[in-house]
């Protein structure tokens, strides 16, 4: 199969099972070719379903990130692999940022546009001819411009009136998180509750705290989740549920990477060392 540094192609029989596909520096995009199935996928520790059907695409793979996937049945998916570097040179190109494809992460998509246009690209790429090869290099601008008006980051600059991320901009999207940690909070939804466009909000953001979207409420869940557990109730489970993850294990594997320990250990060592210092040895006793 022939290699481009700015875009691969790549035809896969899946089968049902759960499988790892592991961090690379590029954009992975997965269009269903061939059956239906339920798909399942980790996004910050958390795990959400949708149905894949031909013609959709999977939620796209970021760089440096790993996925975890489980797929109910076979299918045939043909992975379009992006340079990073042309991503983020297109996207500069047109006064955008790549970080803005992180929306495309969130749930599978429609494109009927760009469907076509990667099938027909595959074919082409397929040929190993000189024209194959040129059509290969000069499609993947068009898939990166397809893929960032997708993504709602189309310039909007003029209409976003050149407002930035300000600190207050900032106190009230934690509030907001805060208040509705139970309940999902999407890239599209952060951006939304600051007034900017989906891609001017995660430049933003990104300038203002080193973090992205998904990073920045996770943060939150997290630390909310040890606020609770410094008390003896709720049960961990309800904790788990009240900061958004999607069951108490889910809880306990993001809490111990970002910690170093259970929650159950973090509540036994904060409770016990909250006891030593309310009740005190009586004098003259052993107690």
């Amino acid at each position: 199969m022939p290699r481009n540094a700015a875009v691969t192609f790549e035809n896969l029989l899946l089968p049902p099972a759960e499988f790892s596909d592991p961090a690379a520096p590029a954009y992975r995009l997965c269009l269903v070719l061939q059956g239906e199935a339920e798909l399942s996928w980790q996004q910050d520790d958390r795990w959400r379903s949708a149905r894949l059907r031909p013609g959709m695409f999977a939620p796209i793979t970021r760089p440096q990130t790993t996925a975890q996937l489980r797929l109910s049945a076979h299918q045939r998916h043909l992975m379009v692999t992006l340079d990073d570097a042309t991503v983020r040179s297109v996207a500069n190109g047109c006064g955008q940022t790549a970080v803005a494809l992180d929306a495309l992460s969130e749930r599978p998509f429609r494109h009927p546009f760009l469907a076509r246009l990667c099938a027909e690209a595959y074919a082409e790429a397929q040929r190993e001819d000189a024209l194959g090869r040129h059509f290969q290099t000069t499609v993947a601008p068009i898939l990166i411009g397809s893929l960032l008006r997708s993504s709602g980051s189309a310039p909007k600059r003029d209409a976003a009136g050149g407002r930035a991320l300000a600190p207050a901009t900032l106190a009230r999207l934690r509030e907001s998180c805060l208040a509705q940690l139970d309940t999902p909070i999407t890239v599209a939804r952060l951006a939304d509750w600051s007034g900017l466009p989906v891609g001017e909000f995660c430049r933003q953001l990104r300038q203002r705290t080193g973090t992205t979207p998904h990073r920045f409420v996770l943060d939150l869940r997290l630390a909310r989740a040890a606020e609770l557990l410094g008390h003896v109730a709720p049960p961990i489970a309800d904790v788990a549920s009240r900061c958004g993850f999607f069951d108490q294990a889910h809880l306990t594997r993001a809490f111990s990477r970002r910690y170093g320990t259970s929650p159950a250990r973090y509540r036994r060592e904060r409770l016990g060392h909250a006891a030593a210092l309310t009740w005190p040895r009586r004098a003259g006793t052993g107690r």
